[in-house]
């Protein structure tokens, strides 16, 4: 797929870093679409050394020695692919041995200012090692990508090293424009694991923390389908320049069919709903449509 380790690095590696990075900038969550990037920008940036010259080339522990941080990205890559993982590395023990142990979790924090209060949302793929230790996957990832970015330059893959930084979102933050709620995308008979985090920002500490609720304390979530899909279908008889237009509600298997699917397929698939024939059908009566009719 990538004929030289430059392409690889641009067209794969720092592709899959931005994807995951961009995609935590987004009030949504579900479908474990966060944890898919996460684990992607893993993979990439651990099997980088694969591609590395035979003049340049490090071993794992080479190149863990280099940037410790690459013994976690290395594991996850690991577990997403075995889905266990026990067999000694070069570091130990696994940082993580099952993909369990990996987690998304969108935070909500209260802020206050002059105006009063407002709320911020911030989400992270966070790790949980085996000693019970929470670990920011994208911030291993950051460390990681810098790593390889010396490293490439040194070798003189790259001309220059880019110095990438990122931002887990739990410091200061102005008030937005407009409060954003979290939007959470669930697909009908898959199971939904999203955990929730309430958070207040300490300005003695510059930075978010959790609310220690009292015990007993209960949360309720209220779940809401999303609006069926509506398109506005026209029909046209060329004859008479007659048309007519009639906005047409998809019905719900049609709406989850489409959301399920890239974009540049739309087209035909609403060609090819029941609902979307049906509403041409009646459309070409009203216009009395014949062969020169056309949408």
């Amino acid at each position: 797929m990538f004929d030289d380790i430059h392409a690889y690095f641009h067209e794969n590696v720092r592709a899959a870093y931005r994807e995951f990075k961009e995609r935590l900038t987004e009030p949504r969550a579900g479908r474990s679409t966060d944890l898919r990037l996460a684990v992607g920008a893993c993979e990439a940036l651990f099997h980088l050394r694969e591609h590395l010259p035979v003049a340049h080339a490090l071993s794992r522990a080479e190149a863990e020695a280099r940037c410790p941080d690459l013994a976690l990205v290395g594991d996850i890559a690991n577990v997403s692919k075995h889905r266990n993982v026990t067999r000694p590395t070069p570091h130990g023990t696994p940082l993580v041995t099952s993909a369990t142990q990996l987690q998304e979790i969108m935070s909500m924090i209260d802020y206050e200012d002059a105006e009063g209060e407002y709320q911020c949302l911030s989400k992270r793929v966070v790790a949980e090692l085996s000693d019970g230790t929470p670990v920011d996957v994208m911030q291993a990832l950051t460390s990681v990508l810098n790593f390889w970015e010396t490293y490439l330059a040194d070798i003189g893959v790259l001309e220059a090293a880019t110095v990438h930084t990122y931002d887990d979102g739990l410091g200061f933050r102005p008030r937005p424009p407009q409060a954003v709620g979290p939007t959470f995308e669930i697909v009908r008979g898959v199971r939904f694991r999203q955990s929730l985090e309430f958070m207040k920002f300490n300005p003695d500490t510059g930075r978010a923390e959790a609310i220690n609720f009292p015990a007993g304390t209960k949360a309720r979530m209220q779940i809401r389908k999303r609006p069926r899909h509506q398109v506005d279908l026209t029909v046209r008889h060329d004859a008479s320049g007659r048309e007519s237009t009639r906005t047409i509600t998809l019905t719900e298997d049609e709406s989850a069919e489409l959301d399920a699917a890239p974009e540049e397929n739309y087209e035909d698939m609403l060609r090819g709903f029941e609902s979307m024939r049906n509403g041409f059908r009646e459309l070409a009566a009203e216009v009395s449509c014949d062969s020169n009719a056309e949408i």
